[in-house]
């Protein structure tokens, strides 16, 4: 069997992070790919509170993108390990 885990995204504010309650993004996109082959295991929108969830990611590294107008994007890796 393959292993597989959650990952919650949490998009806060750059221009106000330091901000007293650290406003949230609503409506970011994230994207979960594969590392290698940039299959999309994951792709959705923050919600009100600032966050995306996603099942299932398979074990493995990924690239974790997350876009919105207006505000700087992000681009990272992450490893879902057992």
């Amino acid at each position: 069997f393959e292993t597989v885990g959650e990952v919650v995204v949490e998009v806060e504010n750059q221009f106000t992070y330091f901000a007293e309650g650290q406003p949230m993004v609503e409506g970011a996109l994230v994207r979960i790919k594969n590392y290698y082959t940039g299959e999309v295991y994951a792709e959705g929108l923050t919600g009100a509170d600032g966050r995306f969830t996603a099942a299932s990611v398979p074990e493995g590294s990924h690239r974790i993108t997350v876009e919105k107008a207006q505000h700087l994007p992000y681009n990272n890796i992450i490893d879902i390990k057992r």
